[in-house]
């Protein structure tokens, strides 16, 4: 198998899809990612598109999952099961992709983004997709690497609006 498998003491993580009384919760994470990452000089997203009333739809649309640690909220990650936006040319039911994924500050160093890619690698297989897909910025060199670590490849590059983003595939059908 190309993927790492889940770790044995995957029991202290909770894992659940978000509920609409997560929302204020899922937009305070990933604020609290992209205030760290403009702070670091390396900005991600806009910290307005992750209000509540921007999330909302997705959230109710149970696209974001919740990973707890001893029931703290410790990470998040988009997980969908089309993306026509960044994947135009792909297949319907052939793949699952991972978007904004977070791991709390207070949890960083942890190896809780692997975990949380192990999951949606796990997730993908049991819902009989072949491929798990992610994209980044191409500029972003140390999270391209941190994804080629952890198995994907990159299959191409695509232009959005002259914001070149780097596509990612991982094969989970090995």
């Amino acid at each position: 198998m190309a993927w790492p498998l889940l770790p044995r003491q995957v029991e202290d993580l909770e894992v659940r899809r978000a509920r609409a009384s997560d929302l204020s919760a899922v937009s305070a994470v990933l604020t609290e990612a992209a205030i760290w990452l403009e702070e670091k000089g390396i900005p991600l997203w806009d910290a307005d598109s992750l209000s509540d009333s921007r999330i909302k739809t997705q959230v109710l649309n149970g696209e974001f999952w919740l990973f707890f640690r001893e029931s703290e909220l410790a990470g998040v990650v988009k997980f969908q099961l089309e993306d026509l936006t960044y994947w135009p040319d792909s297949i319907a039911g052939e793949a699952a992709y991972v978007h904004k994924l977070v791991v709390r500050r207070a949890y960083a160093g942890e190896g809780l983004s692997t975990r949380i890619l192990e999951w949606a690698a796990k997730r993908t297989g049991e819902l009989k997709r072949s491929h798990l897909r992610l994209d980044c910025e191409v500029s972003r060199d140390r999270l391209r690497r941190i994804y080629e670590d952890f198995g994907f490849t990159r299959v191409s590059d695509i232009d959005l609006n002259g914001r070149i983003m780097a596509r990612f595939q991982l094969d989970i059908s090995e």
